[in-house]
Formats: C-alpha cells, sequence, structure tokens
C-alpha cells in the first residue's frame, strides 16, 4: 500500500468523514433548482466556513507582541 494511502485510511478511521462526504457529493439536484444561484451559493457557503475556520484558527494561536510591532498597537 501507499504512504498517502494509509494516511488517508488512518485520517477517515479516526476522523470518519469519507461517508459524509461521498453522500454530500453524490446527492441528486433536481433539474429545475440546478442553475447558477445554486452553484455560486454553494460556493459561497463553502468559502464562508472555511473563512470561520482559518479565522478562529488564527485568533487561537496569534498573540500580538507590542515591542515588535511598537506603534501599531498602541491605542
Amino acid at each position: 500500500m501507499r504512504m498517502i494511502t494509509k494516511m488517508g485510511e488512518w485520517f477517515d478511521h479516526r476522523l470518519q468523514l469519507a461517508a459524509p462526504i461521498r453522500e454530500a457529493a453524490e446527492h441528486p439536484v433536481p433539474r429545475n433548482t440546478a442553475s447558477w444561484f445554486y452553484v455560486f451559493g454553494s460556493a459561497a457557503l463553502t468559502v464562508f466556513l472555511l473563512q470561520l475556520v482559518t479565522g478562529f484558527c488564527w485568533r487561537l494561536f496569534m498573540f500580538p507582541r507590542r515591542a515588535k510591532h511598537g506603534a501599531a498597537c498602541r491605542p
């Protein structure tokens, strides 16, 4: 087995995300709702959720240092 396949199986075993992702990717889209609004709406939702997650992680690990930034951190 390749190392990447082993890592993928390990992540799937730990997080169990393969089934929900497969289910979301394979769900049928009715013809009357398949439009550009549907496409861009789902893309906007994905980008928004990604921004929330990365913003939370950034805020969790970012520590401003007054000595390094000087006047930029003063009120």
